[in-house]
């Protein structure tokens, strides 16, 4: 009995106490670790996921060009087929994430092969993965894009003189018919007088494309009149709007879904009031900031605020303002100067570099800064480490006038003159549009269009292949039932000397505003 008690001495309540809590801590890190091990596992399997969709639809499209190709020796009209069978096939793939997904990771790529390639290496194809990629992905409707628009171009001059001939451009969005009111692209027709009017602008450009479907585009879905002076720059931002206004008025908006189904004007949320009269430029940098300038000084406004958080002066005047969620690049007179936004609780910003260039225009893609110098040489800069020459890309284009408008994104590059507008192709170092136009404001690119304003307030909606969809100006509504013999010599000079600006929401609607105080958003989707 004293044997057995002595050998049961050392289980003692403390330590069984220390060895049921040591085990049960154990336990619980490796129930931790195989959690964190499940939750990574699920993460992979998703990226796996994601990545394997990518390649299937890109081996669909390399799949269907291949037997595009195989085909076009044999029977074309059963490669047709085939064709048309594989497009449909792959209309279950939603294009929207891909395209987004591949932007990230082109912009993440150019980061990883900077780093990789070091500072004192050979930078000069750095634009190269972007062709590249631009060349994989096949795109039927940005195929020989030339070669048809000179097809379609002939046909329409070659159509029966039966047809009444139309002037290629009409001033101010307006057409004459054969009384004395001039009609607009919103005008309704009678039946029984509809053979006897001129085609609108927007049936005008289906004779390119027969087989597009029709879309209203001159017709506003919506209307904003909330300033009392001229609309000077409009930014838009997911489903917020900035419009600035003459005398420094600042006006939030948020639109909602209903916008798109049933014409309801967005809300008006906040209204700003800045000392400054004389603010020309803004510009969406988050959801919860915005930078505003004028030719002398630049503003860093947090919208919860009535008041700008940071201000800088600028060295010489301001010309050009361009932004995104990391950086601010103001183009001066002489000197291109680099703003680096600092992501804390609050954005601040930091000085970072000047290049001490004379810029015509400059445009911002993610960390890649394209600068047009005088000439025809386009320079590309990386500014995501230090500022460093990375391109200099040869535009082979003769362009009348300086470059006030530069427009750019994965395939296509838009320059715009006062009196000309140059869309091209740096891909295939092709030019796909060449017209004149009175003074760009703005062009950009969406998925499936490409916009021009120019000052006079007109707008022309293009596809990407660059067939004319519609034209219209954001002066229209003023003029209804007027016709331009009826305006008295400064209404002319009004409608010339107008100023409108655009912007995108989403890729939905095109905005612009002008001296007229409105805001027009025209719909660029059904």
């Amino acid at each position: 009995m004293d044997g057995h008690s002595n050998g049961t001495q050392g289980y003692t309540l403390p330590g069984v106490m220390h060895y049921l809590q040591t085990e049960w801590a154990t336990n619980h890190r490796d129930r931790i670790l195989m959690k964190s091990e499940l939750e990574e596992m699920k993460c992979q399997v998703a990226k796996l996921t994601s990545e394997n969709n990518s390649l299937r639809y890109i081996n669909a499209k390399l799949q269907k060009q291949l037997d595009s190709l195989n085909c076009a020796d044999s029977n074309g009209k059963a490669c047709a087929r085939e064709q048309d069978q594989l497009v449909n096939g792959l209309q279950d793939f939603e294009l929207a994430p891909l395209i987004e997904a591949r932007r990230h990771l082109e912009d993440k790529m150019r980061e990883v092969v900077f780093l990789l390639k070091g500072t004192d290496s050979d930078l000069s194809s750095q634009l190269e993965l972007e062709r590249q990629r631009a060349l994989l992905v096949v795109e039927d409707q940005h195929k020989h894009a030339a070669e048809v628009v000179d097809s379609d171009v002939k046909r329409v001059l070659t159509q029966s003189p039966a047809v009444p001939e139309s002037p290629e451009y009409v001033p101010n969005g307006l057409t004459k018919d054969s009384g004395d009111i001039d009609t607009d692209n919103e005008t309704v027709i009678a039946e029984e007088d509809a053979d006897k009017t001129k085609p609108t602008p927007s049936k005008r450009s289906n004779s390119f494309t027969p087989s597009r479907p029709t879309t209203d585009y001159s017709k506003p879905r919506f209307t904003l009149k909330s300033h009392i002076s001229q609309i000077r720059s409009l930014s838009s931002f997911a489903n917020s709007l900035l419009t600035l206004a003459s005398g420094g008025s600042i006006i939030l908006w948020r639109f909602d879904e209903k916008v798109k189904k049933d014409s309801i004007s967005p809300k008006e949320i906040k209204t700003y009031s800045s000392n400054c009269d004389d603010l020309e430029f803004i510009n969406w940098i988050s959801k919860d900031y915005f930078v505003v300038a004028s030719h002398s000084k630049v503003f860093l406004w947090n919208i919860n605020q009535d008041t700008p958080d940071h201000e800088i002066t600028c060295s010489s005047r301001l010309t050009q303002l361009v932004a995104n969620g990391d950086f601010v690049v103001l183009k001066m007179n002489k000197s291109v100067k680099i703003l680096v936004l600092e992501h804390s609780s609050d954005i601040t910003w930091l000085e970072f570099d000047d290049l001490n260039i004379s810029a015509e225009s400059i445009a911002l893609r993610g960390s890649l800064l394209y600068v047009k110098i005088p000439g025809k040489n386009l320079e590309v800069y990386d500014i995501s480490n230090k500022v460093k020459l990375l391109q200099t890309i040869s535009i082979s284009v003769d362009i009348d006038g300086i470059v006030q408008s530069l427009s750019i994104d994965d395939k296509l590059l838009a320059l715009g003159t006062e009196k000309e507008v140059v869309v091209f192709d740096f891909t295939t170092n092709r030019i796909l549009l060449q017209q004149s136009s009175k003074g760009v404001t703005q062009v950009f690119f969406t998925l499936s269009h490409i916009v021009i304003v120019d000052r006079d307030g007109s707008i022309s909606i293009f596809s990407r292949d660059c067939h004319l969809l519609a034209t219209m100006n954001h002066y229209d509504t003023l003029l209804k039932g007027v016709s331009i013999e009826q305006l008295s010599d400064d209404d002319k000079n009004f409608l010339h000397k107008a100023t409108a600006v655009a912007t995108t929401y989403g890729d939905d609607y095109v905005l612009t505003g002008g001296d007229d105080c409105m805001i027009h958003g025209f719909a660029l989707n059904n």
